[in-house]
């Protein structure tokens, strides 16, 4: 099970906040003869055998901690105590900057580096580097391809966890992002600030040829287009083109007749979101347009357009 370290030097991985403090800014903890603990299962080494004991745990599963509050189990004694502080509110390290309190040692130096500005994690692959192991964990799936979470649904695969949570929200219709000004729900926080945008004003993406300014980074690089005349998206059925990738993806629809959105009231078949978002309107009543000189409401845009040429006519007629 264990044996002394055999090669002249060895690399391993360290996950210990004493090892990161030691060893920054490299990622990885070089380590030689003594270390003479070597797990035969993983490849981890150490020059202290009561840490190898501790480590061998997690093969085997046998003698672990575990917390009475929720059952969380740790091959470590120390680790059940520092994750007890979540059921006890003790957060007994303070952030000289800005008072932030951390409940273990570890959390704390990882929230010190949003205050220095260090990434002592590296990727081997690229320049990129990270202020948190987990991070670059993430990160190094950019290259791997790799994408271990997949949606039972309908075969969606993501390399972040956080990623297919927000992805399943398509199949629940979950919507826990609401706002305060006019009840809009959202699936995701970026769709909420952006919508908050509308009530503000907001628009901080602004056009260097023209005065056109937006919510969004994505519509100001397409908008730039509009002066390049960049049409970088072809359909391989026509000779159609266009500027932005969701235009194409409507186009496409044409060529392969998929119509996604389906009325859960008459069970209608649409190709465009905006079209059924249009339609499910004469099932609610809903009518979002408003005159602002008499009151009529409309539930389509083109409705009040028209509606609106009849103020216009009578103006005209008693000028």
């Amino acid at each position: 099970m264990m044996e002394s370290a055999s090669c002249d030097r060895k690399t391993r991985s360290s996950s210990r906040a004493t090892a990161v403090e030691q060893h920054q800014p490299p990622v990885q903890v070089l380590t030689c003869a003594n270390d003479p603990y070597t797990c035969d299962k993983c490849g981890y080494s150490t020059t202290v055998q009561s840490t190898m004991f501790t480590h061998m745990r997690t093969h085997t599963l046998q003698n672990f901690f575990v917390c009475g509050e929720c059952g969380y189990r740790a091959a470590d004694k120390g680790n059940v105590s520092k994750h007890m502080k979540i059921h006890t509110g003790e957060k007994p390290y303070m952030c000289e900057e800005c008072g932030y309190r951390g409940a273990d040692k570890k959390a704390m130096d990882r929230h010190v580096r949003t205050h220095t500005g260090e990434r002592p994690f590296a990727c081997g692959k690229c320049n990129y580097r990270a202020a948190r192991k987990s991070t670059l964990t993430l990160h190094m799936r950019t290259h791997t391809g790799e994408k271990p979470f997949a949606c039972g649904e309908c075969g969606y695969r993501s390399a972040v966890r956080s990623t297919m949570d927000v992805h399943m929200r398509i199949h629940t219709e979950e919507k826990p992002f609401v706002c305060g000004e006019c009840g809009y729900m959202a699936a995701r926080k970026g769709s909420m600030n952006r919508h908050i945008k509308t009530h503000t004003g907001e628009k901080p993406f602004v056009c260097g040829k023209c005065d056109f300014r937006t919510t969004r980074k994505s519509n100001l690089d397409v908008h730039a287009r509009t002066h390049t005349g960049e049409k970088p998206f072809a359909c391989p059925d026509c000779d159609y083109r266009t500027a932005d990738k969701s235009s194409m993806n409507k186009h496409a629809r044409i060529h392969t007749g998929q119509k996604p959105y389906t009325c859960g009231e008459c069970g209608h078949k649409m190709t465009l979101k905006s079209t059924y978002t249009r339609h499910m309107r004469t099932h609610t009543g809903e009518k979002p347009f408003v005159c602002m000189v008499c009151g009529y409401r409309a539930a389509q845009q083109g409705t009040m357009d028209r509606h609106m040429m009849t103020h216009k006519a009578f103006h005209a007629c008693n000028a």
